[in-house]
């Protein structure tokens, strides 16, 4: 062969090792990029042809009614929306000795039964569906619900049978009968008349002076201490044609206290006495006119502290 055929002859043979080479550092990337840290994820299968919506698999009606059955339905209760209102007022409540007072609880909600001396003790039956809990002087009560099961479904249920709970406060013992319904949660103040014949009440003076102290913060425009403040606007019937009268306010407190305007709609000068206006309430404890004088048009406050 002549030396232009070998010549030629070296030439590819040089060109095919280098073309080897630039195929095999191609297919073999620099260590520490040639594999992933992870696993690829696995392709999903269309299963049809190309365009075709992958379609679901099929489930058993066995399977999707005991995978549907697993979780229990919500009680026809608790689909029903709340209608709170914004503000529930306190109750308050006047118990005598051996008297059982009747009062409404929460079913669903948290209570407070407030005393106005601290409660030593609180005995429930032991088959009552109650829970209280003292913190002083006052009792957080919760009705206890149970669960009942129909099957797969179970159901959360509130007692509705009242429950009676005996409360030791002071020197007096309370009855009260709980009747669990369906309404917001309850403050009750307990105003017990036993309180007022213990020691501690005659050492700061007596009744007189209690009743005296409330009555003066109450004409210096003051708020007893213990005592709430709820106006009203109540015309009452009077004895006498020349007299208007008019509640005017409540003050709930270890007693209510009730305020009347007094107005001498005559044109003379007119006296006032006490007991004319003993008709307004039944068991009035203390009465105070604040001027027994009335001109022409002219008003007085009358306060009347009942049970």
């Amino acid at each position: 062969m002549s030396s232009l055929s070998r010549i030629r002859r070296k030439h590819i043979s040089s060109y095919l090792f280098l073309l080897s080479l630039a195929v095999f550092f191609l297919a073999s990337p620099p260590s520490g990029y040639g594999h992933p840290l992870y696993p690829a994820p696995p392709k999903i299968k269309s299963g049809g042809k190309k365009g075709s919506r992958v379609r679901p698999p099929k489930t058993n009606k066995a399977v999707k009614k005991n995978i549907l059955g697993a979780v229990p339905p919500l009680p026809a209760e608790n689909e029903k929306p709340l209608n709170l209102p914004s503000a529930v007022n306190a109750v308050h409540i006047s118990v005598k000795p051996g008297q059982t007072k009747t009062i409404y609880l929460s079913r669903a909600f948290i209570n407070r039964i407030s005393f106005s001396h601290y409660i030593d003790y609180a005995r429930t039956s032991k088959t009552g569906d109650v829970s209280v809990t003292l913190n002083g002087r006052n009792a957080i009560v919760v009705f206890s619900p149970y669960m009942i099961e129909s099957g797969a479904v179970k159901k959360v249920v509130y007692p509705k049978v009242p429950s009676s709970i005996l409360f030791k406060s002071g020197n007096s013992v309370v009855s009260l009968l709980l009747v669990p319904k369906n309404i917001p949660p309850q403050t009750v103040y307990i105003n017990s008349f036993a309180d007022f014949k213990s020691r501690s009440f005659h050492s700061n003076g007596g009744f007189s002076k209690y009743v005296a102290k409330v009555f003066r913060d109450i004409y210096a425009q003051r708020i007893p201490k213990g005592y709430m403040l709820k106006k009203k606007d109540i015309i009452y019937k009077s004895n006498y044609p020349q007299v208007a009268v008019k509640l005017v306010k409540e003050y709930k407190g270890r007693f209510t206290v009730y305020e009347y305007l007094i107005k001498n709609l005559s044109n003379n000068e007119i006296s006032l006495s006490n007991k004319e206006f003993l008709h307004l309430r039944n068991n009035i404890l203390a009465i105070s006119l604040s001027n027994e004088h009335l001109f022409k048009n002219t008003f007085t406050r009358l306060l009347i502290m009942g049970e």
